[in-house]
């Protein structure tokens, strides 16, 4: 009888362990993900660690989070696009630490009976955060971003940044097992967790409904290359790449032949910008590396900018890939030109992807003032990084991010943007190419978008306010975080010098060989 209710409960736990895995796939943000399971798997995995032995509890959600980060790179095409052995490696490493949050759980949270339920939530906010500060990826890895469209929730972010979303999400899974265990004080601690979830939902209502901004509207458009001026582009210019070795040697032997494989491009993104300001745009964005040009042919590139914006009056952002003879043979950058024709920033991408060749730029965010507000501008990857965002905070009404992405990941991409407006209180302008072109507002409400998967090309118009809305973010930056890596250090130390004697911990309880007597689900040391 007692062997029969083992095997039960060994059957109990790989359900959990099973179905959480299967729902993690699907938890993190990538073309499949669904937003409801990010709050589904924290929980059932953990329901698994708290009823294994520790450390191959902790082994087996190392793997299981292993697969899921491979599953995640399959379906955003990286796994294609990066090295096997790297993607292994990064895989493993980031996996060991997202499985660290429920071993912290399953050791400290029975000998902390009042504050038990915030370890794993702290746990995960420590990830996360430490992962964006010392690995290239930026705030990649932050599961708070898949709720972008609940717009009560994600205002959030404008106190504590996407990390207070991925606070709440991941604080549901002890309270759930907290029910579960019947632990001692259950009821509080789900009271304490409705009242904190209630109260970000009415004050994130109440921002929604209450603070409108009242900046007049303008005019501005996204444009990205067509399909086909792209496409064309692309070939001709791997032609000469495999006839004469590299851009190096294209650039020193053929300049001309570039020249017009290049050309068509410019040419179509200048004349559709006129086409664009023309009909009343007084913003005009390229998305990133829009046109390329070689660095001896910029100054007559700009000047036919600057002929179209002072024949329209409008403010144009060209996202440009300039090839140099000398290193760095290759920049990635935006200019803007004022209808006065004056360059207002000449701005180089700071934060390249692992994929790109790139010499980061100075890592200072450009804002100026304009008739219609003061914009700022970043470029693509930029925007992932919450810090350099933050830059503008206050300042700017306006960031515009020229963007590149792939099939894969544009979408995501787009949607994890949301949350550096609302982080920063601006607007936010993302004209892409190969992926999700889209406006959003300080609130996060996305007000126009186009996908250029799914048009031969991409001219969005969208009526904005460049206004900037004050937040707590701005001002106080990453303090949320710092405190929960904070608050985890303290439960660390209190855990660790508790008298033995108070140690509790977690044990399956259709297990009668392991059930104590006494409190149920509890087994004192």
């Amino acid at each position: 009888m007692i062997e029969a209710s083992r095997r039960h409960g060994t059957l109990h736990r790989y359900v959990w362990l099973l179905t959480g895995g299967g729902l993690a796939v699907l938890g993190w943000h990538g073309p499949w993900h669904v937003a409801v399971a990010a709050w589904l798997f924290p929980v059932l995995l953990m329901r698994f660690a708290r009823q294994s032995r520790v450390l191959p509890g902790f082994a087996t959600l190392w793997l299981v989070q292993a697969v899921g980060g491979l599953a995640w790179l399959y379906q955003t095409d990286l796994l294609a696009r990066l090295p096997a052995a790297v993607s292994v490696l990064v895989v493993t490493a980031i996996a060991a630490l997202l499985a660290l949050p429920f071993l912290l759980d399953r050791l400290l949270a029975p000998r902390l009976k009042v504050v038990g339920s915030l370890v794993f939530p702290l746990g995960w906010v420590s990830v996360e955060f430490l992962l964006a500060q010392i690995t290239p990826f930026g705030a990649f890895v932050v599961l708070g971003t898949t709720q972008y469209d609940n717009l009560p929730l994600i205002q959030i972010a404008s106190v504590a940044g996407a990390y207070g979303v991925s606070f709440l999400v991941t604080w549901c899974a002890p309270i759930v097992n907290q029910v579960r265990e019947r632990t001692p004080g259950w009821p509080r601690q789900v009271l304490t967790y409705a009242a904190v979830l209630v109260t970000v939902l009415a004050a994130g209502g109440a921002r929604l409904t209450f603070f409108p901004s009242s900046a007049p509207l303008v005019r501005v458009a996204a444009i990205s290359p067509s399909r086909a001026a792209a496409e064309k582009r692309a070939a001709a210019t791997a032609g000469l790449r495999a006839r004469y070795g590299s851009f190096q040697q294209v650039l020193t032997r053929a300049p001309q032949a570039e020249r017009q494989a290049i050309a068509g491009v410019t040419d179509e993104l200048l004349a559709r910008s006129e086409q664009e300001a023309a009909a009343g745009a007084k913003i005009i964005a390229w998305s990133e590396t829009g046109a390329w040009t070689m660095q001896r042919d910029l100054d007559a590139l700009l000047a036919r900018v600057r002929a179209l914006t002072a024949k329209h009056h409008v403010y144009l952002v060209a996202g440009l890939s300039v090839y140099a003879d000398q290193a760095p043979y290759l920049r990635n950058k935006t200019i803007m030109v004022t209808p006065g024709g004056r360059v207002a920033w000449d701005y180089d991408k700071t934060h390249p992807t692992p994929m790109e060749a790139l010499t980061p730029g100075s890592g200072r965010v450009p804002v100026i003032a304009t008739t219609y507000g003061d914009l700022a501008g970043a470029i693509c990857y930029d925007a992932d990084f919450p810090a350099l965002m933050r830059q503008a905070a206050g300042r700017a009404g306006l960031m515009i991010v020229p963007s590149r992405d792939w099939q894969g990941m544009g979408e995501a991409h787009a949607q994890r943007a949301v949350f550096r407006a609302v982080e920063n209180g601006y607007t936010l302008l993302r004209p892409a190419d190969e992926g999700l072109s889209e406006a959003v507002d300080p609130h996060g409400r996305v007000l126009a978008t186009a996908d250029s998967f799914a048009t031969d090309q991409v001219s969005m118009v969208a009526y904005l306010r460049a206004q900037a809305v004050r937040t707590v973010y701005g001002t106080v930056g990453d303090l949320f975080s710092w405190l929960c890596l904070t608050g985890l250090a303290v439960v660390i130390v209190v855990s660790a010098i508790r008298p033995a004697r108070r140690w509790t911990a977690v044990v399956d309880e259709n297990d009668p060989a392991r059930r104590p007597k006494g409190r149920r689900g509890i087994r004192v040391g």
